[in-house]
């Protein structure tokens, strides 16, 4: 596929219809959101928790259900083994398509990654998404699907009626990249500079940001913090920060009911030099003092 996206806009394609319905974590993917609206004639929410995606009879009635269980977004919460169990047993029971994608994959320094669902699907019921755009380059957009053979023979004839395949060029040269083994190479250095990364912003946040809830789970880049007293929104925040130079992006967008997220706000130091994180943290906390928090 061309990224994980292309991959999910086959699924949706494949799997929608005016009269089915489809379910989407909420927080998610705001875009993920947008195409399965075009798909399916309903979409509907289903709340995050520490666990993961929360599994119950709302799932009823659903065709497809589409996840981000190894590293959820935007929350970064990895799927409990209950709860992967619990949808996969769901998903058999209701009769419905478990979309996966496995955010971040590539580049997860953990050293016992949780398996995807797909890895215990027995009955052919996951459509696992995956990308080698953060290991390799964000602008190759190569990526992959893996399904029953049903399924990938059907999204490969619908592949073929939109652009036939990916650039063969790009697929052959990246082919060769993880042959000779260095792609392999390329993510250990990058997962060592990612965790290096974690390190330094998780204890500084914890140590400087006392006011806010702070997730950010081992294994990625990001952090999401939430003012629980309500004091700053964080278009507010957003907006002074980045006349400072500090990016951050706020996660209201990935909300159902954009008041439920408008103040948490995500930072993210995957592509920021390790010497400049604390300074450009510190930018950041000076900017909520002045804004009066």
């Amino acid at each position: 596929t061309l990224g994980s996206q292309n991959g999910l806009y086959m699924a949706s394609h494949l799997l929608g219809g005016r009269d089915r319905v489809a379910v989407i974590e909420d927080p998610g993917y705001p875009d993920a959101r947008k195409m399965l609206r075009s798909s399916f004639g309903e979409l509907k929410f289903q709340p995050v928790d520490d666990e993961g995606m929360i599994v119950d009879e709302r799932l009823k009635g659903a065709t497809m259900v589409f996840v981000t269980p190894n590293r959820q977004f935007p929350t970064t919460v990895t799927m409990s083994e209950l709860r992967r169990q619990a949808l996969i047993e769901a998903a058999e029971e209701h009769d419905f398509f478990i979309v996966e994608d496995d955010y971040e994959c590539d580049v997860d320094y953990r050293h016992f990654t949780p398996l995807p669902l797909f890895s215990v699907d027995g009955s052919g019921r996951v459509i696992y998404l995956a990308s080698l755009s953060k290991g390799l380059s964000p602008g190759l957009r190569l990526g992959y699907m893996t399904a029953a053979e049903e399924f990938i023979t059907a999204a490969r004839d619908l592949r073929g009626r939109i652009m036939r395949h990916p650039p063969t060029v790009l697929q052959l040269t990246a082919a060769a990249f993880i042959r000779f083994g260095q792609y392999e190479s390329r993510l250990r250095r990058i997962q060592k500079g990612h965790r290096e990364r974690w390190e330094i912003a998780n204890s500084f946040l914890r140590a400087h940001f006392p006011n806010f809830e702070i997730k950010g789970e081992f294994g990625g880049t990001t952090f999401i913090l939430s003012d629980q007293e309500k004091r700053l929104r964080a278009s507010e925040i957003a907006g002074r920060a980045r006349e400072r130079g500090v990016i951050i992006e706020e996660i209201a967008p990935c909300y159902s009911v954009w008041e439920t997220g408008e103040y948490a706000f995500r930072v993210g130091v995957s592509a920021i030099d390790p010497l400049l994180i604390e300074a450009g943290l510190q930018e950041l906390k000076q900017t909520i003092v002045e804004l009066g928090a």
